[in-house]
């Protein structure tokens, strides 16, 4: 489950990412005689695309962070087994 971790975090980020631009665009679309109540509507719905948004990007964020990790931690134990060797 850990070994796939990195991965699941950035293309679950990506679809967040790419599923709230979709609908916050969407959302974007003026109405034609809007009320109050549309308007307050449309404004909570942008901050909810907002917020998911941004929890997407922290996601493939802390997965490129876990893969930087792994990667820096496998690149020290090669270079120890490496320097051992002699």
């Amino acid at each position: 489950m850990y070994k796939h971790l990195p991965v699941i975090l950035i293309v679950c980020g990506a679809v967040l990412i790419a599923g709230s631009f979709l609908f916050g665009a969407s959302n974007a679309l003026p109405y034609p005689d809007p009320t109050a109540e549309q308007l307050a509507l449309q404004a909570s719905k942008a901050n909810m695309f907002k917020l998911a948004f941004f929890i997407g990007v922290m996601d493939v964020v802390s997965g490129l962070c876990l893969l930087w990790v792994r990667a820096n931690k496998k690149r020290k134990a090669a270079k120890s087994q490496s320097s051992t060797r002699f």
